[in-house]
């Protein structure tokens, strides 16, 4: 008998058993001992132009985890920064104020930014977390305030059509890039449903205007879109179109008295 060791070895590795490998995945629920950091966030102004800054405090009044260990900070437009003393300070103590300064940058529209901080203890690493607002603010190209007579076209809510509606709105400011109107609708309401006069608020962030989502007495969001008249136009009209969920609508001239 010829013993044929090469032939043998592949036969022995082709019956090896295979290794097999099972995973599973357990949810684990984490009770915490302590509660989280409690803290409150406040800043010196709560409206800011486009490349304007504000300071933010951040006071933490109580640890229950054994004192802080992180500061966070984020903002969701332009950028935030905090202190760094003010944050190495803070380190390890139960109570502490933080402080830091928030930068709009340049605003592209006028809005509310959230500016979100997180405080974390050492003993759990459990996190609280706040958020507060800033209305930053597109600043219009010109003061638009005034009275103004009105040219309208549209169509009402049960799809009737209206032509020449003749009306007068009065725009007021409220600062560099809002301002409040007192008939959203630019004489639908009060002329053909004789019904209250929505107010609202323009925003006009350089030429362009738009809606701030107000609500008519009724609940309906107004969409509103415009543009200011060119500059080189003498006493050129602004052209806006609108619109609510009811399904009123219409495209508005206003000419200023």
């Amino acid at each position: 008998m010829v013993f044929d060791q090469q032939n043998y070895l592949v036969n022995a590795q082709a019956v090896e058993p295979q290794s097999k490998s099972t995973s599973s995945t357990i949810d684990i629920e984490v009770d915490y001992l302590s509660d989280g950091p409690i803290f409150t966030v406040s800043t010196e102004e709560d409206t800011l132009l486009s490349n304007g800054t504000t300071n933010v405090t951040i006071d933490i009044t109580s640890v229950p985890g054994g004192g802080i260990d992180e500061v966070l900070a984020s903002a969701g437009a332009g950028s935030i920064e905090l202190d760094e003393q003010s944050v190495n300070d803070a380190i390890g103590k139960s109570n502490a104020v933080v402080t830091g300064v928030y930068s709009a940058g340049e605003a592209l529209a006028t809005g509310e930014v959230d500016i979100t901080v997180t405080v974390i203890d050492q003993a759990q690493r459990r996190a609280s977390t706040i958020s507060t607002d800033i209305l930053v603010i597109c600043p219009s190209a010109e003061d638009i305030s005034g009275t103004y007579d009105v040219f309208a076209n549209g169509v009402l809510g049960d799809g009737t059509e209206y032509e020449a509606l003749q009306t007068t709105v009065t725009i007021t400011k409220l600062n560099d890039g809002q301002f409040a109107i007192d008939d959203m609708s630019f004489g639908v309401y009060p002329e053909l449903y004789s019904d209250d006069a929505p107010e609202g608020t323009l925003n006009v962030c350089g030429t362009v205007i738009s809606d701030n989502g107000d609500t008519d007495q009724y609940g309906d969001p107004f969409t509103i879109n415009g543009s200011l008249p060119d500059p080189a136009v003498i006493n050129g009209t602004i052209r806006i179109t609108w619109s609510n969920t009811f399904g009123d609508s219409g495209e508005v001239f206003l000419t200023k008295q």
